[in-house]
């Protein structure tokens, strides 16, 4: 075998290991690759008008839980057929703390909060979503004031994951 035929067999090597590696420090697919943990999935189905209520200044949905700060995530399915959007949230340490489905019309909007996932106060950590179709993702701080926050889209192979990277609760 020559040098150069040698080096590229080594290069592959280190790649397949390196993208393995990626893999499953990925939270999407390590998921799917191993079961991590056994926290159960409940499902949410709040729609514009709650969500428009609550901006208003309307009464909170668990107010025994995020009385004075608590995140909405917003996802809008832009597809022409109905969605759901499996969600899970990570605490400060990255660590899977809870999960979520909601049903999405198409065309349509739904919404949960932080709150919904996570029962402890004082939660910091972040949100992530995966859904099929095409989906628009936007994240909201409630609190004494209103704070919109970019949320991170990703779109590929007909299946749309969405990083709410800020996601608190008191």
């Amino acid at each position: 075998m020559t040098f150069t035929k040698y080096f590229k067999n080594q290069a592959r090597t280190v790649s397949s290991l390196l993208a393995l590696i990626v893999l499953c420090a990925n939270p999407l697919f390590a998921g799917s690759l191993f079961a991590q943990d056994s926290l159960s999935e409940i499902e949410i189905d709040r729609d514009a008008g709650e969500l428009s209520d609550l901006l208003t200044g309307g009464a909170h949905p668990k107010p025994d839980v995020a009385a004075l700060l608590d995140t909405a995530m917003v996802v809008t399915n832009v597809s022409p057929t109905d969605t759901v959007a499996r969600c899970y949230a990570n605490n400060r340490n990255g660590t899977i703390v809870g999960r979520i489905r909601v049903r999405i019309p198409a065309g349509g909007l739904r919404f949960f909060l932080a709150s919904d996932i996570i029962e402890e106060r004082g939660f910091v950590g972040s949100v992530v979503c995966s859904l099929p179709g095409f989906a628009v993702g936007t994240e909201l701080l409630l609190g004494v004031i209103t704070t919109d926050i970019q949320v991170h889209q990703d779109y590929r192979s007909n299946i749309t994951t969405l990083l709410f990277p800020v996601t608190a609760m008191r």
